[in-house]
């Protein structure tokens, strides 16, 4: 009898004029204390599991060389690097001799135009 006593006046107290019914919960529920979280499928575990296994095999390979010495030496004294970098250096070369281009607007008529004003 109390406890419907004690409703009966919670319920006369609320205004039904203010109330409007929502289909939604308030605010962000992705933030917060109280946020609501997604639980995990069998897929996106499977899925972070292989990730997972491909960053420790990428570890593996970067903690551990792969060339041994005499296969390094053989880089630094491969015939076709060398030859492809001379032609590099060369290229450079005849690209410093070529002069820079002159603008003829810019670098002659710059002097001409000196006394034209806003009209």
């Amino acid at each position: 009898m109390r406890l419907s006593i004690v409703l009966l006046k919670q319920v006369s107290q609320f205004r039904f004029t203010n109330y409007l019914p929502t289909r939604r919960i308030p605010g962000n529920v992705l933030i917060g204390k109280h946020r609501v979280r997604r639980t995990l499928g069998q897929g996106e575990k499977r899925d972070m599991q292989q990730r997972i296994e491909i960053e420790l095999e990428n570890m593996v390979y970067l903690n551990r060389p792969y060339l041994t010495e005499e296969e390094d030496n053989l880089y630094e004294q491969d015939p076709i690097r060398k030859e492809r970098e001379e032609k590099a250096l060369a290229l450079k070369r005849r690209q410093e001799e070529i002069p820079e281009h002159i603008y003829l607007k810019r670098d002659l008529l710059d002097r001409v135009s000196w006394y034209k004003k806003w009209e």
